[in-house]
């Protein structure tokens, strides 16, 4: 079904600018990927001029998407083959005529439709049949999963009732951040609060180093939805209390704030906290902490194991332990009914269940103590809260598997993320670098080359070519050989450090130093490698860029041309003429070093060595030396560097070790960025 790919078009040919060819409107291909993309809020110049509508209408667009989606070359090429091999119930061909296409993808269509395409989009988008709410189970008849297979369960044959939590979409709203108003309330919170009063000093100070420019802000400050906003700021200035204090503020105009930390520890403290700091501020509205169902036991066990060896039973807890307690213990009757190793997993019981009678598919229903055990607990608290804490991990990847009501659309089950982002205004998220480091933990990895794993999927790919269509085999095994010698070849010499990853490894053995004492490195290695990490290094010390200021186009397009054609996408490469003459031969050593050459022996050395001397002359610190005397330049731009286990300053770095640093720098960006290219060619001549 082509039904998403036709809402996409639809939206597009009334919401971007029109596109004409020939004198006829069309709509192209890439424009539809854009909405897509779900990158519409910061790609489209008018995006804040969209009506409420629209902006629910793509958020639909997006609900519905299928992952390969996001791909525009596999958008172009579905759309080419919806209109070659067309389906009856396919909506997209009744709707647009093929336009603009060329090997396989489509790039533009030609609307046929004579509607308002913003009809046509509403009917798109528009939910095929309306989903069936989840019956409650009764009676005897139904089992679950468990680690020693399925078990049997019965429940009362009295019919339960289930009324699922209800959610209303907040409309989209500016954010101001007023001065005056935050030092008011936290004045009036610190007054009423127990302990120090610091809440008023450290928001000043935070608003004065930040948004207030080192002065303290005269005006509001406002915030457009739908985009990302950084407030960066050392550890101890207050970032914590300013987040609570705006949440505050917007919990006593009615509405709605997600608070993102961390770890559930983070979360029950600020949920406490700003309990606290909500009455002491006067406003009449609740903050609740929000975990995932399936971490509530076990941090409830951690939570009560605190009174271990106290004697104190657990009635008689403080009140820390007790809120922590009661806000995440639960109890599942369904478990009563099993014993020993037949029992549920601590935290992973069933809440719904199959019926065990059933001919092919089973009937699924939902447990019947599912409203008062307590396990969700947290997201009917949400519904009604003003404030809601919640973790990285439950924010990003959380589900809700219970029926929960979307303005007025009952969902069987719903990402916590966009429970919660319906739920609010604003998200807040605290550590936001762990927050992204941890979203890019849990991206999928494709493994190209391993040492200790020779199937790797590049492998396994060339030993089935033989298996595809002729035609495809054809396409892709150019760029297939390339990406595994690409990817092994890297891997072999970086393990026989013929290529450093680091620029303080190629100095230290520069130096005739063993890299592997060197704590810098050492560290160093602890991080992800991507082609432009070290564009900086090599824009101060080989392009001659300002260390102090950030780099012109000219540089950048510099250090672009430096790139060889098997690494970049001719669109993407400037002219070689923008490079000067001393780095005019670079792209030429490099294109020879990561091309197969199969007349003779691939020699990395005569390649680094020629590459080090095209280098070592190029250096903007040592240019203006009269003779090559290995020594540092007598006014060096190359910074001193400070060794991390003494603060003193150590001597300016050579010509050799500066040489050495640039060379195997660009060796690292030059190689991985035509793997990320050879890949992206790979996967667009597949499909």
């Amino acid at each position: 079904m082509s039904r998403t790919l036709a809402g996409a078009l639809a939206m597009a040919d009334y919401l971007l600018p029109a596109r004409f060819r020939d004198g006829r409107q069309v709509v192209r291909v890439a424009d539809a990927h854009v909405l897509l993309s779900g990158h519409a809020p910061r790609v489209v110049a008018g995006w804040a001029q969209w009506s409420e509508a629209d902006k629910q209408r793509l958020g639909a667009l997006l609900g519905t998407r299928h992952r390969g989606e996001a791909l525009l070359h596999h958008v172009e090429r579905t759309v080419y083959n919806v209109f070659h091999t067309p389906d009856a119930d396919d909506p997209l061909p009744a709707l647009y005529a093929l336009g603009y296409h060329e090997r396989g993808r489509a790039f533009e269509v030609l609307p046929a439709h004579g509607q308002d395409p913003s009809d046509v989009a509403e009917r798109l988008l528009a939910p095929a049949k309306p989903r069936r709410l989840l019956r409650v189970a009764s009676g005897s008849g139904w089992s679950a999963p468990t680690s020693r297979g399925r078990v049997q369960l019965t429940f009362p044959d009295e019919q339960g009732m289930y009324r699922p939590p209800q959610v209303v979409t907040a409309p989209a709203v500016e954010l101001v951040v007023d001065a005056d108003e935050l030092s008011w309330q936290s004045r009036d919170t610190d007054q009423d609060m127990q302990g120090p009063a610091f809440r008023e000093k450290q928001i000043a100070l935070l608003l004065r180093g930040t948004i207030g420019g080192g002065q303290r802000p005269l005006e509001p400050i406002v915030m457009p939805p739908g985009r990302t906003h950084l407030l960066s700021a050392p550890p101890g200035v207050g970032k914590n209390v300013f987040g609570r204090g705006l949440a505050i503020q917007q919990a006593g105009l009615d509405r709605t704030t997600v608070l993102v930390v961390s770890d559930n520890g983070d979360v029950y403290g600020e949920a406490s906290t700003l309990q606290q700091e909500l009455r002491a501020a006067g406003v009449k509205e609740t903050a609740t902490p929000f975990i995932a169902p399936n971490s509530r036991y076990k941090f409830a066990l951690r939570s009560a194991a605190k009174l271990e060896g106290t004697g104190v039973p657990l009635a008689q807890a403080s009140a820390s332990i007790a809120f922590l307690v009661n806000n995440s213990a639960y109890g599942c009757a369904a478990q009563a009914q099993l014993e020993g190793r037949d029992a549920f997993e601590g935290g992973r019981e069933p809440c719904t269940v199959a019926a065990s009678d059933a001919f092919g598919q089973p009937e699924r229903a939902l447990c019947p103590y599912v409203s008062s055990c307590g396990k969700f607990s947290h997201v009917e608290a949400a519904t009604t809260a003003r404030i809601i804490v919640t973790t990285h991990a439950c924010f990003q990847s959380g589900m809700i598997k219970v029926p929960v009501e979307v303005d007025g659309e009952v969902r069987n089950s719903i990402s916590v993320r966009e429970f919660l982002l319906r739920l609010a205004s604003y998200v807040v998220v605290d550590e936001v670098d762990a927050y992204q480091s941890r979203g890019f933990g849990e991206c999928g990895e494709l493994e190209l080359a391993s040492r200790s794993r020779p199937t790797t999927v590049l492998r396994r790919i060339r030993d089935s070519l033989h298996q595809a269509p002729p035609r495809l085999a054809v396409a892709v095994r150019r760029p297939l050989t390339r990406a595994v010698f690409l990817a092994e070849q890297l891997l072999d010499l970086v393990a026989g450090e013929e290529v450093c990853t680091e620029v303080a490894q190629a100095q230290a053995l520069a130096r005739g130093q063993d890299p592997r004492r060197t704590r810098q490195v050492l560290q160093d290695r602890k991080r992800w490698y991507q082609p432009h990490q070290w564009d900086r290094h090599l824009l101060e010390n080989l392009i001659g860029a300002d260390p102090e200021a950030a780099a012109t186009a000219e540089q950048s397009d510099c250090l672009q041309a430096l790139l060889p054609r098997v690494a970049t996408r001719p669109g993407d490469r400037p002219s070689g003429a923008v490079l000067p003459d001393r780095l005019r031969p670079v792209p030429g050593v490099l294109e020879r070093m990561l091309t197969i050459d199969e007349g003779g022996e691939w020699q990395l050395a005569s390649f680094k060595d020629e590459l080090r001397e095209i280098v070592s002359a190029a250096l903007p610190a040592f240019c203006a030396a009269e003779d090559g005397a290995d020594r540092a330049p007598a006014e060096s731009t190359v910074p001193a560097q400070r060794g991390l286990d003494r603060p003193e300053p150590v001597q300016a770095l050579t010509r050799t070790e500066v040489t050495a640093g640039v060379l195997h720098a660009l060796m690292m960006k030059t190689w991985l960025t035509a793997i990320v290219h050879t890949m992206f060619t790979l996967t667009d001549r597949a499909g």
